[in-house]
């Protein structure tokens, strides 16, 4: 992979450190705001990083490790993997609040669960036979990434004409910016901006790129549509043509989730077994992975000393009853922050 593909400034604006592995660092919710990621914290966590003003994330080793290769430009794509609950999707925040603040691009899909099991509209394209379009959530993904990356795709130009359909057609030279609000403000043309932004932002050479998938095996798992696969979903195709090996030029952190898939039988080891099919397979293969196991006794004790800290709880804990925590909650994260809710 070539430096162009990184972040080019010598020195990184938001930078963390090895001596930081197994610490606490915090983040300032306006911070958070700016970049939009406030609205993917879990709803829990979100009511108090707005009450406390900041959010506190524990440095792990399968975040550090990611974010060394890409402090060092020695890799592109990774996969965090393990038991659901362990801080997967935590890890994935951290990689795009470092990206984000050092001036990256980045395209993140929250979760492909969320659209191959939408609740929302669902509808054909007349124009290719076969396809779905799920419009409002591709608007709502458009909105997010015009948030996202507000400073810097008001200077992005198309490359290339892109032509929709008969009505709609695109010329080089016009501005990104445009063509997003385009999709936003009509529906019926989302699906041809979502694609439009992938192939542009796929193939940039001066500026670092991320694309950032949580629950990445969806794109090959069953839908919640009947007769309905998710290569037949607009927003997934494209997510899927983007995601193959030297398909996208900038740096690619995906993470599997095992969510939903109770009625699915798997075959295959870690997480090639949480897809269907040998392209989902191969997929996964691609990855370099990077497994996200439940606390150790040291990250316990830190994240425990940190609730106590700011006052997260409604009484300090005794030796007696964070050892009845770790007991319970196995050192799983998920289950840990269940637990103390109640405390």
């Amino acid at each position: 992979m070539t430096a162009t593909n990184y972040c080019t400034a010598t020195e990184p604006k938001f930078d963390i450190s090895v001596d930081q592995l197994g610490t606490i660092y915090s983040v300032g919710y306006s911070d958070l705001k700016k970049y939009s990621l406030h609205n993917h914290l879990p709803t829990t966590l979100k009511k108090k990083v707005e009450a406390v003003g900041k959010v506190s994330w524990l440095l792990r080793d399968p975040s550090w490790y990611v974010l060394y290769h890409l402090k060092n430009k020695s890799g592109k794509r990774f996969l965090f993997y393990g038991p659901d609950d362990c801080g997967k999707s935590v890890c994935l925040l951290q990689i795009i609040h470092y990206c984000l603040a050092n001036d990256w691009i980045v395209l993140h899909v929250p979760s492909v669960f969320k659209w191959t099991h939408s609740s929302r509209e669902l509808k054909p394209l007349l124009q290719t036979d076969g396809l779905y379009d799920l419009p409002d959530d591709t608007v709502d993904w458009l909105s997010q990434f015009k948030e996202m990356n507000h400073q810097h795709i008001s200077e992005l130009k198309l490359s290339q004409d892109y032509t929709w359909n008969n009505k709609e057609t695109v010329k080089a030279g016009e501005s990104l910016l445009d063509i997003i609000k385009l999709g936003i403000a009509k529906p019926k043309v989302s699906h041809n901006v979502f694609h439009t932004i992938f192939n542009e932002i796929s193939v940039l050479n001066k500026q670092s790129v991320l694309l950032a998938v949580d629950d990445i095996n969806g794109c090959y798992c069953p839908t919640s549509f009947k007769q309905v696969e998710p290569e037949h979903l607009c927003i997934v195709k494209t997510l899927r043509e983007f995601l193959q090996p030297n398909k996208f030029k900038g740096v690619v952190v995906g993470s599997v989730s095992r969510r939903l898939l109770k009625n699915m039988r798997t075959k295959g080891t870690r997480y090639t077994g949480m897809v269907s099919g040998r392209k989902g397979r191969y997929l996964l293969e691609s990855f370099d992975p990077v497994k996200v196991m439940p606390f150790s006794a040291g990250e316990f004790n830190t994240y425990i000393n940190n609730l106590n800290k700011e006052n997260w709880m409604n009484k300090e804990l005794n030796k007696l009853m964070e050892d009845e925590l770790w007991t319970l909650s196995g050192g799983v994260p998920g289950e840990l922050e269940k637990i103390c809710r109640y405390i």
